[in-house]
This record gives C-alpha cells, sequence and structure tokens, in this order.
C-alpha cells in the first residue's frame, strides 16, 4: 500500500458569494436561485494554483467565476458554471492569467450535427463513442451525437461513505468519517484509457483506499491509500493495469 505527497486540501462549501484563499483547492458551490460570484486570487501571486470549482445544485443561480481587475480568465473577465454538476479546473500561469477546463455535464458535448460523407462499418470504433440510443445517422448522412463516452461515462462527480466499485463518474469524492472506505476501479482491461479523479476529504482514523480489480495494480502496486483530507490522486486505465497520472 502506497502514498505520495499532495498539495490538495479539504473542499470548501461555498453558500454565498466568496473570495478564493491560498489555502483552498476545491470549492464547491450551492447556488439556490440566485447567481453567486467565487472571486479568483491574483493569477501572479498563485502561479501554478490548480483551483477545482463545482456547482453541487440544481437551482437556477449561476456560478459565476470571475478574476480580478487586470486579470484574465480565458482571456475574459469572468466564466459560468449553469448546469448541476458542472466542473471547472483551473489554472494560474501567472502573468495575470487564469486558464479553465469547463464541463457543463448535462449538456451535450457537440451542440449540432456532425458532418460525414460517408460511414464504412470496419472504420467505426465501438468502444470511443457509447451509442446506448444517443448516436444516430439520419438519411442525408448526418451523426446527431447527444453523449459521448469520455474516460468515464459522465463527467460529473459523486461522494462515497461506504466501499463501492467505481462506475460512471469522472470524480469520486471519499468520506471516510465513519467507517474504512475502499473504491474498488474497474477492470483495466475492459476500460482501456479512462480516467478517474479520487479525492479524501476527511481527517478520520478510517482508512481510504483505492483498490484494482483482482490481478491488476496501481503503478505496480495492489492498492493505493490517500491518508489526509484534501489528498487527490488521478488514475487511467493504460489497458492493462492502471496508473497514477497526477497527485495533488
Amino acid at each position: 500500500m502506497s502514498s505520495g505527497r499532495f498539495a490538495f486540501l479539504a473542499p470548501v462549501n461555498v453558500y454565498s458569494n466568496y473570495e478564493v484563499t491560498a489555502f483552498d483547492s476545491i470549492v464547491i458551490v450551492t447556488t439556490g436561485s440566485t447567481d453567486k460570484t467565487i472571486t479568483l486570487p491574483r493569477a501572479n501571486s498563485s502561479q501554478g494554483k490548480l483551483l477545482v470549482v463545482t456547482k453541487s445544485d440544481s437551482g437556477a443561480g449561476k456560478v459565476i467565476i470571475a478574476a480580478r481587475d487586470g486579470d484574465t480568465i480565458d482571456g475574459g473577465s469572468s466564466i459560468q458554471l449553469t448546469v448541476q454538476d458542472a466542473l471547472c479546473y483551473i489554472l494560474s500561469f501567472g502573468n495575470n492569467k487564469w486558464f479553465s477546463n469547463v464541463l457543463q455535464t448535462t449538456q451535450p458535448y457537440f451542440s449540432g450535427d456532425i458532418q460525414v460523407g460517408s460511414v464504412t462499418a470496419g472504420n467505426v470504433i465501438t468502444d470511443t463513442i457509447t451509442t446506448s440510443g444517443d448516436l444516430s445517422i439520419n438519411s442525408t448522412g448526418k451523426v446527431n451525437v447527444s453523449t459521448i463516452d469520455v474516460g468515464a461515462t459522465n463527467l460529473s462527480y459523486t461522494t462515497i461513505t461506504s466501499s463501492a466499485t467505481a462506475g460512471s463518474y469522472t470524480t469520486y469524492f471519499i468520506n471516510c468519517s465513519s467507517g474504512s472506505v475502499v473504491l474498488t476501479l474497474p477492470s483495466a482491461v475492459t476500460y482501456p484509457k479512462r480516467i478517474y479523479n479520487i479525492v479524501r476529504t476527511v481527517n478520520s482514523t478510517y482508512n481510504c483506499i483505492i483498490a484494482p480489480q483482482s490481478g491488476q495494480t496501481i503503478n505496480g502496486e495492489n492498492s493505493w491509500s490517500l491518508e489526509m483530507a484534501g489528498q487527490c490522486v488521478v488514475v487511467q486505465s493504460e489497458g492493462a493495469n492502471w496508473k497514477i497520472i497526477g497527485r495533488y
């Protein structure tokens, strides 16, 4: 059982306008019916800082992530999270600039049709696009896509308080305040290239363990432990075993 060095701190739950501090890594925002503004620190004094912001509820309010005067985020003054479980990774490059990767999880990743002249069955990679009734080709040669499997089967998060097997969520928050929790990864053979973000949310005397399927490993180990609140590991299937591609 192994663990690495982490810099992620415990998540912050926010219910009103909030200014991000140097100690924040994960900000979980409940908007209700009104917009909530999350103000970023100065990019120059936060170079290299990685921040995760998510909208946790289905309320009509938006999460507005705003740069300070003189800074930009993706070239503008702010970005928005508009749907429940929308997730945003934000990184400071210094030089008054923040950059983000926003995942609005309940909206299609392609808003229009994909134009194709012809489709050859032998060239369609069926494990790349998840059909499940979401992929259709009409008579004019257009491919209509409403959902696509990118890594896991949806790009949202869930919190678990007891042992479980990782499934369709991309991010798993593990709360082990009342007992040890084992998150078992699915078969790396069955799900090549799949990625999971796994975060321990609380300090306690109980164990928080990530385990592969029998006969498989994580970085050559039989299991991986998250020992402190805020520790996070990013794992990806290489087709036979799981590899750690990020630690925070």
